[in-house]
């Protein structure tokens, strides 16, 4: 659920909706965007069936036009005012650049950007699970990971974050999807970045 001042206001017709895209180096606002040129897409599971301990990344794609900056590989932070509230603005999320592509008739550019999780989800994770000291809880487990992203986590406590987690591998090639599912898949539970950019 999106716990935001103003969401009754989507029911609502005629409701002026303005969106900002910040990044390092400028904003890009409606009048950038052509109508119906930004798409959102985000999901607990995408398998047919539901999986426990699914961890997906959010994707925002978005059309652009007289923005000149280089988008790829910088962090966006979307947000949305509704009816010119500016003082209570809904912020989508932030996603980093994975795509900035011109059109084949140059007129605009096609972006594709990603939460943080895209990157948590193809990341190597051996060496850094080689260097960890075991054993440790799994609450331990799960900060340590965190850390090594430097991502935030949603203060929380899981129902076998005490269970005790040894060294059971030595390999030479962890995918982050391995880890972090298995984290959550442990706790039953699902995985995702929120819209302020902590994991959840």
């Amino acid at each position: 659920m999106v716990d935001f001042i103003n969401k009754e206001l989507y029911t609502q017709d005629s409701v002026d909706k303005q969106l900002q895209i910040t990044f390092d180096g400028g904003t890009i606002t409606n009048t950038e965007i052509p109508s119906e040129q930004f798409e959102l897409t985000e999901s607990l599971s995408s398998d047919i069936q539901l999986v426990f301990g699914s961890c997906e990344a959010s994707e925002i794609k978005f059309r652009i036009y007289n923005v000149f900056t280089p988008l790829k590989d910088k962090w966006l932070t979307v947000t949305q005012t509704l009816n010119g509230d500016t003082e209570n603005p809904l912020q989508i999320g932030r996603y980093k650049v994975f795509s900035d592509k011109p059109t084949a008739d140059r007129n605009y550019r096609d972006v594709v950007a990603y939460d943080s999780m895209y990157d948590i989800i193809r990341a190597d994770m051996s060496s850094w699970y080689n260097g960890l000291s075991f054993p440790m809880s799994l609450k331990q487990f799960r900060n340590a990971f965190f850390d090594y992203f430097e991502i935030e986590q949603e203060d929380s406590s899981l129902i076998n974050d005490d269970m005790v987690v040894e060294k059971t591998i030595n390999p030479e090639v962890l995918s982050g999807k391995d880890v972090i599912q298995s984290i959550c898949e442990i706790n039953g539970c699902f995985g995702n970045i929120g819209r302020d950019g902590k994991f959840q």
